[in-house]
């Protein structure tokens, strides 16, 4: 991989700015430029039929299938067959993959010793989608049966997920299901017990906090109005914002610039996402070692932020090549690295508060769907689109 850079200038001296490493990788392989094209143009665009070959391909790609979390619900209506059998090959897998619940809602997870034994509340999000599937015929009401019927007696986090999206569909267009298909589903699923919320051992003040901060749906001026949510991210740092990091860093120093404000959805309040390189991996304290180099904690730090230094970009070039070649031969945790990196930028904040914020939407139109965590950016094809856009460029490390 070819390391680009450039010069900053400042009253400081130069210094040497280079891209996140995803923004890198998009620029050599051109990754997902097709699927951007048609989410922004529509249906129309010249690159649909394309993107719809390339989407189906990322659906049965092992380490890239959760994109079928994220796809535009409008994407799904007349899709073609290729597409539809693809997607219904992954949604069926992710059948099998639980994740945090609140990283698929408003990121409010409790801290560590708030919570009973430690544990975090889990959802198989791909359940809940199952209103939209069945809408836009990627699912069957036989293919739904057979699927209820087939789950594990063990799996219980699978048949609450679908007794939760049923109650939509029931709520929504109970129609869309057959009298015998419901009374046939209500059997399946009528042992299941409604699934019982985390409550926090406590509440701290930073929580509380926080929750008034989300009552209050109050959007301060953004700090870049203008930024492009979908990438490349590196355009949302202004050569001023740049030029005032790099006149306080020292001779040999490297600092990696993420969060909102490169990401653009930052308040001007917003704090400053900066890291300092030898920090975070020179030392071998517990706080530190999460952040070492080929740590699948990390992944996300090492590809998605920006570099800035003082130094040379030949010496900064050395350092992130080896870098990159770490996470690209570490085959085993590739998963891992992929899904930290996509919850980055997919979910911590973009969908918990980024996209709200950013487009003044005080109130989503699935707020009364509360059995599937209607209340949040999820469901909106506005959000949805970003994040496609941004799994398909940037969720990937080829080898």
């Amino acid at each position: 991989m070819k390391i680009t850079s450039e010069v900053i200038e400042t009253p400081h001296g130069q210094y040497t700015f280079v891209p996140p490493i995803i923004e890198q990788l998009q620029d050599s392989t051109h990754r997902g430029e097709n699927i951007s094209r048609f989410l922004n143009e529509g249906r129309l665009s010249v690159a649909a039929t394309r993107a719809y070959d390339e989407l189906a391909e990322l659906l049965l790609g092992k380490f890239t299938r959760r994109i079928a979390l994220y796809i535009p619900f409008w994407v799904m209506a007349r899709a073609p067959t290729n597409f539809v059998a693809a997607y219904k090959d992954a949604w069926r897998r992710l059948l099998f993959v639980a994740d945090v619940r609140e990283n698929f809602h408003l990121g409010d997870c409790f801290e560590l010793d708030a919570r009973r034994g430690g544990e975090s509340e889990y959802v198989v999000k791909a359940t809940h989608l199952t209103p939209w599937l069945i809408k836009y015929g990627i699912l069957s009401q036989e293919d739904l049966v057979e699927i209820i019927k087939d789950i594990p007696r063990s799996s219980l986090i699978i048949s609450q997920g679908f007794k939760e999206a049923l109650s939509v569909v029931r709520q929504a267009s109970p129609s869309a299901i057959d009298r015998n298909t419901w009374d046939e589903l209500d059997r399946l699923l009528r042992d299941v017990p409604d699934r019982v919320p985390l409550r926090p051992l406590y509440v701290s003040k930073r929580r509380t906090e926080w929750l008034k901060e989300m009552a209050a749906k109050s959007f301060p001026p953004l700090a870049t109005p203008r930024a492009n949510l979908s990438g490349p991210f590196s355009k949302n740092l202004s050569p001023s914002f740049l030029g005032n990091i790099a006149g306080s860093l020292k001779k040999d120093q490297i600092v990696l610039i993420g969060g909102s404000r490169l990401k653009g959805y930052a308040n001007i309040s917003s704090d400053y996402d900066i890291l300092d390189y030898d920090a975070i991996t020179g030392g071998i304290t517990v706080l530190n070692w999460d952040y070492q180099i080929g740590s699948p904690h990390a992944a996300h730090v090492y590809f998605n932020y920006a570099w800035l230094t003082r130094r040379s970009a030949a010496e900064l070039s050395v350092i992130i090549q080896r870098i990159y070649g770490l996470y690209a031969r570490d085959y085993g945790h590739l998963e891992r690295h992929l899904e930290r990196i996509e919850a980055d930028l997919l979910l911590y904040r973009l969908l918990h508060k980024g996209y709200a914020r950013f487009n003044r939407i005080a109130e989503f139109r699935m707020s009364n769907l509360l059995s599937i965590d209607g209340d949040c950016a999820f469901y909106d094809d506005g959000y949805r689109t970003i994040a496609t856009q941004l799994f398909a460029k940037y969720v990937h490390i080829p080898d």
